[in-house]
C-alpha cells in the first residue's frame, strides 16, 4: 500500500518541472509522511545524489527509503537507481535495485540496463527461480524515478498539458498516464491552500489500472509538492511533505 504512495511521491516531484530550478550538481533530500485516513502509516525519504562530472557524463544516485509504522506490516523497502547523464540526454539509468522487507518477505531485486546489448534484465539475487525476459531498451525508457527526475527538467508549462510516460517497472513497462492540471482550494494542516491538482493513472499492457490518484502543488514560485491523494481498493492513502 505504502508503496503506491510512493510511486505516486517520486511522479509529484517530476509535475514540478523545471520551476524548482532543480540543480543536478546538487544534493537533494525530500521527507514525507505517509497517512492511511487519520492514521499515520509510515515515512518515506527521497534522496538524489550527484557524482563528480567526467568526460561529460555525471554520475547520479536516487534512493528512495519506506518505513511503515504501522502495527499490520513490518516494512522496510528501498528503490534505488544508478545512472549517468549528460546535458543532451539526462537520467540514463545503468542498474535499478529493489531491496523488500516486509515480515517475513524477503527481496533483492536488479533491473540491469544494458548499452550495449540494448537490453533490460532482471534478477532476484535472493531467489533463483524468480525470472524474467530481457526488455528490449533503446536508451529511451527509464526506471521510475529517472524517469521522475529527467521530466522535471521539461519545465513547469508541462504542468498544463497530458502526456504518457513509459516506464521500465519490476520486470515489466507500464505506462504512467497524466492528465492537465487544474487549480483549486485544499484544507492542508488546518490552512486553506491554493494548489494544482493533476490526477494520473497507469496502464499495463494498454489496459488501464483501477487506482488513481491526485497530485497536488502549492500554488507559489517554485510548485511546492505538498500532497499526493491515491485511491485504491484498501481505502485512501495521502502522502504529505514535511515543511
Amino acid at each position: 500500500m505504502i508503496r503506491a504512495i510512493l510511486i505516486l511521491a517520486l511522479w509529484l516531484l517530476g509535475t514540478a518541472g523545471s520551476a524548482w530550478a532543480f540543480d543536478v550538481g546538487q544534493h537533494e533530500v525530500l521527507r514525507y509522511t505517509v497517512q492511511w485516513g487519520f492514521l499515520t502509516a509510515g515515512k518515506a525519504d527521497i534522496e538524489y545524489t550527484p557524482g563528480v562530472e567526467k568526460n561529460g557524463l555525471t554520475p547520479y544516485v536516487l534512493e528512495v527509503r519506506v518505513q511503515d509504522s504501522s502495527i499490520l506490516l513490518d516494512m522496510q523497502d528501498s528503490w534505488r537507481s544508478e545512472g549517468h547523464h549528460s546535458a543532451a540526454r539526462p537520467f540514463v539509468p545503468d542498474r535499478y535495485v529493489v531491496v523488500q522487507h516486509e515480515n517475513s518477505y524477503r527481496a533483492d531485486k536488479v533491473m540491469t540496463f544494458d548499452a550495449v546489448k540494448k537490453q533490460v534484465t532482471y534478477q532476484n539475487r535472493l531467489h533463483d527461480y524468480d525470472k524474467a525476459d530481457p526488455v528490449p531498451w533503446e536508451g529511451m525508457m527509464r526506471d521510475a524515478m529517472s524517469a521522475v527526475y529527467s521530466w522535471r527538467l521539461k519545465g513547469a508549462e508541462a504542468l498544463g498539458q497530458a502526456d504518457r510516460v513509459e516506464v521500465m517497472g519490476v520486470k515489466r513497462p507500464f505506462t504512467l498516464v497524466k492528465g492537465a492540471a487544474k487549480k483549486e482550494q485544499i484544507v492542508l494542516k488546518g490552512k486553506s491552500v491554493e494548489v494544482w491538482s493533476v490526477p494520473f493513472a497507469t496502464e499495463v499492457d494498454g489496459k488501464a489500472s483501477r487506482d488513481s490518484w491526485v497530485v497536488q502543488l502549492r500554488d507559489d514560485a517554485v510548485l511546492t509538492p505538498v500532497r499526493i491523494v491515491a485511491r485504491n481498493k484498501f481505502g485512501t492513502f495521502r502522502a504529505v511533505l514535511k515543511e
